[in-house]
């Protein structure tokens, strides 16, 4: 027969993808003779460690995540692939194992883990993801004492993709940033920052994030040709994912933005804007840029990625022709 402490466990464990730790049955009250009784009764199957997951739970990878974190919450931060996971970010697929990084000497191993060490890990490395969960399940007393697991602490963009940097390929390592970049989790001078005050820390592949950065700050592989054609042809590097607006009211997000030319150049993906709503809302940018005097260049990606010379060649002349050299 189940007890309102029983109910409650049943709560925390399904708030948290169906494990929970026995510390955390602790905390909510069960005896040592209680909680021993419920493992040899079946009820309770380890997971991993000290961490319970419910009998019926799917072990997925968020289920994974939580049984690590519920072990080390307290001294580590998650990181490397399993950070880019909880980041969205797109270049790597996550390991086996769920990843974690402490600083040097503060854990012992984990079965189970993948636990990196570091010997510098600052608070600007660190951000909080914040977890999906109803309001009243934050304010509710009993779980709040049973240390509800509201956020994990996530190494930052910048930090994790300066850690997997010796593991992975140039074109990996590209991705990480883009996505890094259009997701608003780092910036190419924050990161350029980061990693130069990082480096001598026995870090393999800066030299391939410094590669990566060269043509960084838009946020596709389109936008990253876009620029490289724009470096090789000698051309000013333009502003990326400029906003413009009138009366402090937005107008205009461009992906390109050549000022003080007026100048503004758009690149479309495979697919484009194929939708009525969209092709009228694209023309009404375009137009409204125009009639502040700026020149809207677009081109497709069978041309930047198929034909950079002659991307580059029409830049150069319009540049030119507006006295740029």
């Amino acid at each position: 027969m189940q007890t309102d402490l029983d109910q409650l466990f049943a709560r925390l464990t399904a708030l948290q993808e169906g494990v929970a730790s026995l510390h955390q049955a602790r905390l909510l009250g069960f005896t040592e003779p209680q909680i021993s009784r419920r493992r040899a009764g079946g009820g309770w199957p380890l997971a991993r460690g000290g961490v319970v997951r419910l009998p019926g739970a799917p072990v997925t990878w968020p289920s994974e995540l939580m049984a690590g974190w519920l072990l080390v919450r307290d001294r580590a931060v998650v990181s490397r692939t399993w950070a880019a996971a909880l980041l969205e970010l797109e270049g790597t697929p996550r390991s086996p194992a769920p990843q974690f990084t402490v600083e040097r000497g503060d854990l012992d191993v984990v079965a189970g883990l993948r636990i990196h060490t570091t010997r510098r890990l600052d608070p600007i490395d660190v951000v909080e993801v914040r977890r999906q969960l109803p309001g009243p399940a934050r304010r509710d007393p009993g779980l709040r004492r049973a240390r509800l697991v509201t956020s994990y602490r996530v190494a930052s963009a910048s930090r994790t993709i300066i850690d997997l940097a010796g593991a992975l390929d140039d074109d990996s390592i590209a991705a990480l940033v883009d996505s890094a970049c259009r997701l608003g989790h780092a910036s190419p001078a924050f990161l350029a920052r980061r990693l130069t005050e990082l480096r001598g820390h026995g870090r393999a592949g800066t030299p391939k994030v410094e590669n990566a950065l060269v043509d960084s700050g838009g946020h596709s592989v389109l936008e990253r040709a876009f620029l490289a054609s724009v470096r090789r042809a000698g051309l000013p590097r333009p502003r990326c994912q400029a906003v413009y607006r009138t009366d402090g009211k937005f107008l205009a997000r461009v992906d390109f933005d050549f000022a003080p030319i007026p100048l503004v150049v758009e690149v479309n993906g495979r697919r484009g804007h194929s939708s009525d709503p969209d092709r009228i809302k694209d023309a009404r940018r375009r137009n409204a840029l125009q009639a502040r005097g700026i020149t809207v260049f677009e081109y497709a990606y069978r041309q930047v990625l198929g034909d950079p010379g002659a991307v580059a060649a029409e830049l150069a002349a319009h540049l030119a022709g507006r006295g740029t050299s």
